[in-house]
């Protein structure tokens, strides 16, 4: 009788461990997906919150014949701060970004929700009364820093000179 007991004892604490094992490596899934999912739910925020516009008038572009510098007024249209350093902007298929690209931000301070940044950069060689593509494209920073989001616009226009 003494021996069954301890056999059916045995078999209870190596059930016991077992069923430990198990629900300790759910639990470990289960931490995993939910960090997975908090991340792609921030990177999805980011897409959702960062947005810009480029505010030119389409018909009177902003240009210079004699650098060839044009000048974009891009407005921050989302509900989070965006990159001036990762900006990248093109007109007539020439693009340019980090130190091609002179910026300033209308009012000072970082380029918030409601801010307008004004950027020049050099295109050369665009002659009025041509119709002409340009895009601007920035990543959104979130509260915490990091780079969250894609904000993009692109517009068609002519030159005023």
């Amino acid at each position: 009788m003494a021996s069954e007991s301890i056999s059916q004892l045995i078999w209870f604490i190596a059930t016991v461990l077992i069923t430990t094992s198990v629900a300790l490596l759910f639990i470990n899934i289960i931490d995993d997906y939910g960090g997975v999912l908090t991340e792609r739910a921030s990177r999805l925020r980011g897409e959702v919150s960062a947005d810009l516009e480029i505010i030119n008038d389409p018909m009177a572009v902003p240009y210079d014949n004699t650098t060839g510098n044009i000048t974009f007024y891009i407005k921050n249209t989302g509900s989070i701060r965006l990159s001036i350093v990762d900006l990248v902007v093109a007109a007539n298929g020439v693009a340019r970004g980090g130190s091609e690209i002179s910026t300033r931000i209308l009012g000072g301070g970082e380029w918030d929700p409601g801010k307008v940044l004004v950027t020049s950069f050099n295109v050369g060689n665009l002659t009025r009364g041509v119709d002409y593509h340009g895009w601007a494209q920035t990543s959104g920073i979130t509260e915490g820093g990091k780079l969250a989001g894609t904000a993009w616009d692109t517009i068609e226009f002519q030159i005023a000179s």
